[in-house]
């Protein structure tokens, strides 16, 4: 099927695979399939809409509004609606039901929705079963972290973004299992590495892009099972080391990491890039590690039989997902987990939900907000499970169209200057940051433990366990606030977009995130395995 979008006017197919999977997670009440119409925007736009709904990292200083104490939120105060602390909103202080409207079948379904996220206390920070964390959101299992988001399972780390299962780690985006690393752009079993990019089991190794199983080595590009190498090229050991020390004396000053920097560029551009970072079976997209049937996906490990997800792991049988885990047959979710949950935000351990939000061990809702260990609920009201399957066909067929379209953008109580939508679809303008960089003359001194940033101007603090960590491996301070820094390594990675193409080598096609108007030589799997 031929779509056009109704936002964009993009034209986008829908497939027999993609109608196949709406049939799967459409719901069945009382022997009565409520069919998931095929969607009438295309992916980048059904894409924004969820992330406008989520602001992952911009923090504000207000008062809860419940025990009135100073609290770090996602919301700042002209935000409509109270917010609660952690403490206060997951207390018995206050009941989500107080908050429960009656089915007006004149109504439009969006004022419900509009009605219940303005006046529900919302949650200032989401950080699940985590010990001594502050600052960290869309945050599950930390333990000593500090400024972390969409990390789970992780301990002693900072400033982390979409990771698992990282220890004693600074500035890591995208990566897992990880170790005494900095600067690390989807890496996976890595051990004391410092500004590299999508490499698997590396050790003691500094500006490597795509290195596998490999230590000690220094601006290399697509090498495996090497040690001691720098640019590519082999070293005795002692020869290596004299080398690495030449460069860590010249990285201890942040202008000449920023020189070291472009000399590693200049020489990644010389060699062939495989069509996309990708290691798993039969996926396309780019940054996909131990996956399997995953089509135009981005950032994504663990997953199996999926489209259109981004930012995910553990994902199996789902489409249309940003930001979400360890979740099976859910579609159209952003920050969600659980099982056979359609256009859900911020619901955790749930099962059977339908446009909620904020909801947290809780299966058959439709429509609520803020509810936690509750089953059977519209509109955050009570019903028995006769009444509950009997009202919702009756609801999703007066949605008529709207029916598995997510909330809209209007209704966000994210305003659209912090929404996460701007991480990954950036003005033009947010490509100034490596500008201004290059264009510093001067970097800030540390003053009290603060810095100002020479991209946004924003005073910001090197803490003293960052500080340690910085003089223990001989790193500058940065220059760049933490969310520069994290603007900084999204660019670093290509666009998310797909590109029909063919290998500059054997002309075999690929799909792969490099346009043809990029001047770099891109391989097949083949061909960027035979170049090794």
């Amino acid at each position: 099927m031929i779509q056009s979008c109704k936002h964009c006017n993009t034209v986008f197919t829908i497939t027999g695979e993609d109608q196949a999977f709406y049939d799967k997670v459409s719901p069945v009440f009382n022997e009565q399939k409520l069919s998931i119409p095929p969607p009438e925007l295309c992916p980048e736009c059904r894409q924004k809409m969820r992330l406008r709904f989520q602001n992952e990292r911009n923090l504000y200083g207000r008062q809860c509004d419940l025990c009135k104490k100073d609290i770090i939120a996602v919301y700042p105060r002209d935000t409509v609606g109270p917010v609660y602390c952690p403490e206060c909103w997951w207390s018995d202080k206050w009941n989500a039901f107080d908050y429960g409207l009656d089915i007006e079948w004149s109504k439009n379904i969006a004022s419900y929705w509009r009605k219940l996220l303005s006046n529900v206390p919302k949650l200032s920070l989401v950080s699940l079963n985590s010990e001594n964390t502050v600052y960290a959101h869309d945050a599950e299992n930390n333990k000593n972290c500090y400024l972390v988001f969409t990390t789970i399972n992780s301990e002693d780390s900072l400033y982390l973004s979409d990771s698992i299962k990282m220890r004693n780690c600074i500035d890591c985006f995208g990566s897992a299992n990880c170790e005494l690393c900095y600067n690390v752009i989807s890496g996976e079993d890595c051990y004391n590495c410092f500004h590299c990019i999508h490499c698997y089991q590396i050790s003691f190794s500094y500006f490597c892009y795509d290195c596998q199983n490999c230590s000690n080595c220094f601006g290399c590009f697509n090498i495996n099972h090497k040690e001691y190498h720098i640019f590519n090229k082999p070293y005795e050991k002692e020869v290596y080391e004299k080398q690495i020390a030449i460069y860590k004396e010249r990285m201890k000053t942040w202008q000449g990491y920023e020189e070291v920097w472009d000399e590693v560029k200049e020489f990644w551009q010389t060699q062939p890039h495989k069509y996309a970072a990708n290691v798993s079976l039969n996926c396309t997209g780019d940054f996909l590690a131990n996956s399997k049937n995953c089509e135009e996906s981005f950032n994504v490990v663990y997953s199996l039989d999926c489209k259109y997800i981004y930012d995910c792991v553990d994902m199996k049988d789902s489409q249309d997902c940003n930001i979400s885990g360890h979740a099976e047959l859910i579609y159209n979710c952003q920050s969600c987990s659980g099982f056979m949950n359609i256009c859900c935000s911020f619901c955790a351990h749930s099962s059977n939900l339908y446009y909620c939000d904020h909801c947290f061990n809780c299966t058959n809702c439709f429509g609520c907000v803020g509810l936690t260990h509750q089953n059977y609920c519209i509109y955050n009201k009570q019903y028995s499970q006769e009444e509950y399957e009997k009202l919702i066909p009756r609801i999703i067929d007066q949605m008529k169209s709207n029916w598995g379209e997510f909330f809209p953008s209007e209704i966000a109580p994210i305003s659209e200057l912090d929404c996460v939508i701007n991480d990954f679809f950036p003005a033009s303008t947010d490509k100034r940051i490596d500008t201004i960089v290059k264009e510093a003359k001067v970097y800030p001194e540390v003053v009290d433990n603060k810095m100002q940033c020479i991209a946004c101007n924003k005073d910001f603090l090197i803490i003293k366990q960052e500080q340690v960590f910085y003089q223990t491996h001989q790193l500058p301070f940065p220059p760049l606030c933490p969310t520069c820094r994290h603007r900084r390594r999204i660019q670093q990675r290509n666009p998310r977009i797909l590109y029909s193409r063919k290998c500059n080598k054997c002309g075999q096609p690929v799909t792969s995130t490099f346009a043809e108007s990029n001047p770099v030589q891109i391989y097949c799997e083949k061909c960027y395995q035979e170049a090794r």
